[in-house]
């Protein structure tokens, strides 16, 4: 049974203890433009992860795919050997593997329109050699760059099938370079620049948004020492001069480029590790990049720490980025953590019409019909011992699933789909829209995220027009954002209450056999421990009756 407890077991749950960088009065005044974070307008999805780093980690996010995240680090159990993870949901990370090769700093991480994984790292030879990794995942074909040395982390992007590595030379002016790498049959050097304008005394920062055909660079300056300096191009050849942000870090920044007006969010995002003495997160956007406004509307200092730099990574709409640090405890952890914003953009989604309002409890029509709604969103259970039932009684269900279940359970997601049976929306990772108080784009986000993975994930257009609130928790706020978003809040009549581990097959039974009556939504678990025991009996006794098991939607049909 998924318990409350052990939700907050997986990720730590909502966080508001955000701290603006402004005066009291920059505070209360509202800006003219939407606010990304700020005290009340962000909220914080944490997780805080077992694996430990010598350095920060590396991120690579994508908005679509069953992959949206590559998180990659060199790992702090005294061995420096590079660890790659990936994720669907942002928070939960798995499909880890290590690679034999070491570091002394972090490597960098990026995947290609092929779906390969590739890493890059500074070896720990004497002479600090670049090398790259390409699909990890796969036959992994290395390439040592030799001649080409840096003392710091490097930077990978991948524009199609072609990387494009970035570093900070050894040479006495600490010149950036960038490089291009081709994938064919075997990896090989393509063309290289050397940037002398740019002095760094850090590792750099790299970004690739297609829609803008745009390159940006992020680093340390070494003159003013410690300055955040920003640099863009359209061909990763020819560099824009550098332009200085008002802010120092001892670490590299991130400098995030997004796609250019997306859910009318600003472009640009960077996100460093400050050099007061708690090290704390700081963020700042701009729409006017590589110039940035007045902080006192655009940047926030986080209530966390960074032992290192951070990195960044935009992974949907509605939500704001994808921020993972190494941690300043002992062993210094990994950490992860979805930012929500609170402020527009509105919790609203292009193409997607609003629907009317509406809680679902009951088929109204007056036949002999009930819908059985499967709700998937915590433990694994024995779902193809119930997929099996279903389809020995030829009935169809509705499944209500969370994006952590379909992206832990994919097989079962995509027999689901096989079989005929209908997949609506569950949410992200199960949480209570209620309590604590939720923003709009809170909702927003996890509906809107859920939608698209499961999309991704079973191959079907969308869960739209049915959704239900976890626990069955929702309010006016909960039933009027889901309907913005083209979704009915679907609850139900007869609940088995199967997810109690207490209850038995022969409890389940009886509760259908005292409650069936037309119209009646009933209520399943996918996890449950005895439900796979007593759902062949119910359908067998439902049938018995008279009654036709149908959808969701054929239930609702007039």
């Amino acid at each position: 049974m998924r318990t409350r407890s052990r939700l907050i077991g997986i990720l730590l749950l909502l966080m508001t203890s955000v701290i603006l960088v402004a005066p009291a009065s920059a505070q209360s005044t509202a800006p003219t433009s939407p606010r990304a974070l700020s005290p009340s307008a962000a909220e914080i999805t944490k997780a805080t992860l077992n694996e430990t780093s010598v350095d920060g980690p590396a991120l690579w996010t994508s908005t679509t795919g069953t992959v949206r995240g590559v998180l990659a680090w060199t790992q702090g159990d005294g061995t420096r050997r590079l660890g790659v993870m990936t994720t669907a949901i942002g928070t939960k990370f798995g499909n880890k593997v290590t690679l034999p090769e070491t570091s002394f700093v972090r490597p960098a991480v990026t995947r290609t329109s092929a779906g390969k994984v590739a890493v890059a790292w500074t070896g720990t030879d004497a002479s600090r050699t670049l090398n790259i990794l390409y699909d990890v995942y796969g036959a992994r074909a290395k390439l040592t760059l030799w001649g080409d040395t840096s003392g710091y982390s490097p930077a990978l992007v991948a524009v199609g099938n072609t990387l494009l590595l970035a570093w900070t030379g050894m040479n006495s002016g600490r010149s950036l370079n960038v490089m291009s790498i081709n994938t064919g049959t075997a990896l090989s050097k393509g063309w290289k620049v050397t940037l002398g304008a740019f002095s760094s005394m850090s590792a750099p920062s790299f970004s690739y948004e297609a829609s803008r055909s745009e390159y940006v660079l992020g680093w340390l300056a070494t003159s003013p020492a410690n300055q955040l300096a920003v640099a863009r191009s359209s061909d990763a050849k020819g560099w824009s001069g550098r332009t200085l942000v008002a802010e120092w870090s001892f670490s590299a920044p991130a400098l995030l480029g997004i796609v250019g007006n997306y859910y009318t969010m600003p472009p640009h995002y960077v996100a460093w590790t400050g050099m007061d003495a708690r090290r704390s997160l700081n963020f700042q956007y701009t729409r006017s990049f590589p110039s940035w406004p007045d902080p006192a509307n655009t940047k926030v200092t986080l209530a966390e720490a960074a032992y290192q730099a951070p990195a960044l990574g935009f992974i949907s709409g509605p939500s704001l980025v994808l921020v993972a640090w190494t941690g300043t405890d002992a062993a210094h952890h990994l950490n992860v953590a979805v930012l929500t914003p609170m402020s527009p953009p509105p919790c609203a989604l292009p193409g997607i019409s609003p629907v009317t309002p509406r809680v679902i409890s009951q088929g109204t029509s007056g036949r002999k019909e009930v819908a059985l709604t499967i709700d998937a969103g915590g433990a694994a259970g024995r779902p193809n011992v119930m997929l099996d039932a279903l389809k020995t009684a030829g009935v169809k269900s509705s499944w209500f699933i969370t994006a952590e279940w379909a992206q832990a359970y994919p097989a079962v997601v995509a027999r689901v789909k096989a079989d005929g049976h209908l997949l609506y929306n569950h949410t992200v990772d199960h949480p209570d829209l209620v309590n604590p108080a939720r923003s709009d784009n809170y909702i927003c986000y996890q509906l809107g995220l859920a939608n698209q993975i499961l999309a991704d994930r079973a191959g079907v257009s969308g869960t739209r027009p049915y959704f239900r609130p976890p626990y069955g928790s929702y309010n006016t706020q909960v039933v009027n954002r889901a309907a913005g978003l083209g979704y009915y809040t679907v609850m139900w009549s007869l609940n088995t209450h199967d997810d109690q581990d207490s209850t038995t097959a022969d409890q389940i039974y009886n509760t259908v056999k005292a409650e069936l009556a037309p119209g009646k939504i009933i209520l399943m678990h996918a996890g449950s421990a005895h439900e796979p025991e007593a759902i062949a009996r119910v359908l067998q006794y439902i049938k018995s009756q008279g009654y036709r098991l149908v959808t969701i939607d054929q239930l609702l049909a007039p």
